[in-house]
């Protein structure tokens, strides 16, 4: 009789593969390629400025300009935090002031010392992750945020370049009103010919659809609230009417420069676009090299426009390490350093 032979070697069981090594190597060389950029256009930035005419600019700002200047940007965070929690309350989501104000600062902290400037918000997205309703709720809250403070930012761009053109007929504004009219013809056409093909197209994907259903939930909180919801995008152009004031400062105040209000906002409408595209650490050199250049559109020479924006770098520093000092110190973090 033939004694039973043993099993055959099992091979041994799948792992993960090589496909989270090669997401990690990707994700390494994707931060490296923008480190990369970053310090090349401040380093292009920089070689340009005329050193002397920089550091004339920056003592003519002085302490005192400065000081209002710094208080104007911290008036910032505290205006988005309060905009925050009236979107919140849309949702029926009740939360302290100064717990939300808490938040921004170190929301900030993490926007300005982490590679990307999503960070901040998905600080924010998790601290209301225990709102009472739902998690996806603390995702729409920061989502409509952000939404209603580019579409603001927009609109005061379309705008001042409409009344820009009107005073100057300059190349810029024109530009600004041929993109915007295309973009808000190509916005309308999604609206009311794609729309419901986009329905049809998602009840075809369970995951889609219920992102999109809980999109329409969320959406009739705004529908059934519209006067809370007209003061949430009155905040907004607030917001963006305030923030700018630190740039109109330094610029008219400090340096001196002969710009008006609708040319800044053209500007910042640009930029803040501009920022947003993903190949520099938190839109360091993209943004500010777009500034100094739009901005040198509309007369501002080099060297005032460059003194603006490293003097609002530089203010944004401590603002964002008063974030990063609120965060260590919060309790949860103090109580687990006490425990270990």
């Amino acid at each position: 009789m033939t004694p039973p032979q043993p099993p055959p070697p099992q091979p041994p069981p799948a792992g993960p593969g090589p496909a989270p090594e090669r997401r990690t190597t990707r994700r390494r060389w994707l931060i490296g390629l923008k480190v990369a950029v970053t310090a090349g256009l401040c380093a292009v930035l920089v070689a340009r400025a005329d050193w002397q005419a920089v550091w004339g600019g920056m003592r003519s700002i002085g302490v005192p300009l400065a000081a209002g200047v710094f208080l104007l940007l911290v008036g910032s965070v505290t205006l988005s935090a309060y905009k925050w929690r009236r979107v919140l309350a849309i949702h029926g989501i009740a939360y302290r002031f100064a717990e939300l104000h808490r938040y921004c600062f170190i929301a900030m902290f993490f926007n300005n010392f982490l590679p990307t400037s999503i960070g901040g918000d998905g600080y924010r997205i998790y601290k209301t992750f225990g709102n009472g309703r739902s998690r996806s709720t603390s995702v729409v809250a920061v989502l409509v945020d952000r939404v209603t403070g580019i579409a603001a930012l927009l609109v005061l761009g379309l705008v001042s370049a409409a009344v820009t053109y009107v005073a100057r007929g300059d190349a810029l504004s024109r530009a600004v009103l041929v993109l915007g009219g295309i973009g808000g013809a190509g916005a309308l056409v999604v609206l009311v010919v794609v729309r419901g093909g986009v329905w049809r197209w998602a009840a075809r994907f369970e995951r889609v659809r219920a992102a999109l259903e809980l999109i329409r939930e969320h959406a009739l909180d705004y529908r059934r609230q519209p006067g809370r919801t007209a003061r949430v995008i009155l905040i907004s152009f607030l917001f963006h009417l305030w923030n700018s004031m630190s740039f109109f400062v330094l610029l008219r105040f400090g340096v001196h420069a002969s710009c008006t209000l609708a040319e800044l906002f053209v500007v910042l409408a640009l930029t803040n676009l501009i920022a947003v595209l993903p190949i520099s650490i938190n839109g360091i050199g993209v943004q500010d090299g777009s500034f100094i250049y739009l901005m040198g559109q509309y007369g501002v020479p080099y060297d005032q426009a460059f003194v603006v924006m490293l003097m609002n770098r530089a203010l944004v520093v401590p603002i964002s390490l008063i974030g990063g000092a609120l965060y260590f110190a919060e309790p949860d973090r103090m109580a687990t350093r006490a425990g270990a």
